[in-house]
């Protein structure tokens, strides 16, 4: 799919002052099954329609932030070519991973009420229920508040619902055979679905037998959490900060190389619109 983003660059570079037809994409479904993957097409989607493909359900760990940003703040990026293709993997089964390009783009618009009324109903009822869940949740949250024991001994009427987590750090080494060659990522926590950067700020705000509320990624769900036990204390850490810091491979130079790409790229850009750069052919 590359080889064809890159004629079909040409080509749109000489449509002015060239006759040449447009080149033909490759068949979907042929280049997928040679490649033992699966086809797939989401129809033409906006920010939020999306989210109900399994496309829209991806995420991608931003190493800038250091949280995951959702497809649909991805996918959407003017900047990114019609058919260039890109990949993703998806929030929760991290063996998945898709691969997906721009086929057609259409001006935004502002529609009739009486074509959106039903997702605008559907919209408010989302936002009007989170409010119902954040009081919820804080009721519970001051409930086992006043009570001790573990949590399903403080919520005994949510006891079915109460589940333990892994252990878990903030941040985890990718993994594969040679795990220091892969970036670090937020670590991913049994039972929550999609961790957020906040979500690691909240919980490792807290000391062992504290109390907290959090959400996940989408804001669908909420959690109230007890912390039962901590790792190393700072002290601990803070000298395996200092013994590692200097090596090769460590995680702090990964976390440091993963933010110097992306300024870099980000300067890159900021240039080549400053000086209003315009490429004849793709940028090597």
């Amino acid at each position: 799919m590359e080889a064809y983003y890159q004629k079909r660059t040409i080509w749109t570079q000489r449509a002015e002052g060239d006759a040449a037809p447009e080149p033909t994409a490759p068949n979907l479904e042929e280049l997928a099954a040679k490649s033992g993957m699966t086809a797939g097409r989401t129809g033409l989607v906006d920010y939020h329609t999306v989210e109900s493909t399994e496309l829209g359900k991806t995420s991608r760990f931003d190493q800038n932030t250091f949280s995951f940003r959702p497809f649909r703040e991805i996918g959407f990026d003017p900047d990114i070519p019609m058919y260039r293709p890109r990949d993703i993997r998806d929030a929760k089964e991290t063996d998945v991973e898709y691969v997906y390009w721009k086929t057609s783009v259409k001006d935004q618009f502002i529609p009739e009420l009486g074509d959106i009324r039903d997702d605008v109903a559907r919209d408010w009822k989302k936002l009007e229920a989170r409010k119902l869940v954040d009081k919820r949740v804080e009721e519970l949250r001051k409930e086992a508040s006043e009570r001790e024991g573990g949590l399903k001994e403080r919520l005994p009427a949510q006891a079915e619902k109460i589940t333990s987590t892994n252990e878990f750090s903030w941040i985890t080494m990718g993994g594969g055979l040679i795990p220091q060659m892969n970036s670090p990522q937020l670590s991913s926590v049994e039972g929550v679905d999609a961790v957020t950067w906040e979500f690691m700020e909240t919980v490792f705000a807290k000391k062992a037998g504290e109390l907290g509320v959090v959400r996940n990624a989408s804001h669908d769900s909420a959690y109230v959490f007890l912390v039962t036990r901590r790792g190393p204390d700072v002290d601990a850490q803070r000298q395996r900060f200092l013994r590692t810091f200097f090596q090769g491979g460590s995680e702090v130079a990964a976390l440091a190389q993963g933010e110097f790409q992306d300024y870099y790229r980000r300067w890159y850009a900021q240039l080549e619109r400053e000086m209003k750069v315009e490429w004849k052919r793709p940028p090597q």
